[in-house]
């Protein structure tokens, strides 16, 4: 026997072994949400030209984020994440696809958090599947 042959023999032996004795984690996810929307912002003079987005984490995933004007520079914050926008604009607005997470215990899902996702924005509304 070749060592190739007794290697590949040994090899499904143990596969088969470990199956036997292994237990796999079940399929099942917590439910989810995906959804888009776009929020507005708008400044007066002299105000800090700074939006807060969304960030993602254990219950939220920020799957798309597009932000006019462009920003400049972004920080992080207390898990929160900060746009700086460019020092003459006056308004900008941020195009999101978001997937939420149900949380423990949690039966289904309630209206959106919108104020805590854009604190700040003077409209947010939220887009068909089909306004992307």
């Amino acid at each position: 026997m070749t060592f190739a042959r007794a290697f590949a023999s040994l090899s499904c032996a143990a596969a088969a072994a470990l199956a036997a004795c292994s237990e796999f984690p079940t399929a099942e996810r917590p439910a989810s949400v995906v959804e888009s929307m776009v929020a507005d912002f708008a400044f007066s003079v002299g105000a800090l030209r700074a939006i807060e987005v969304p960030a993602s984490g254990a219950d939220l995933t920020v799957l798309h984020l597009h932000v006019e004007p462009a920003p400049v520079a972004e920080r992080f914050e207390r898990g929160h994440r900060i746009l700086l926008l460019p020092a003459h604009c006056t308004a900008a607005s941020v195009r999101c696809r978001l997937q939420r997470w149900a949380r423990a215990g949690e039966p289904e899902f309630n209206a959106p958090p919108v104020r805590e996702l854009f604190p700040g924005a003077v409209a947010v509304r939220f887009l068909d599947e089909g306004q992307q």
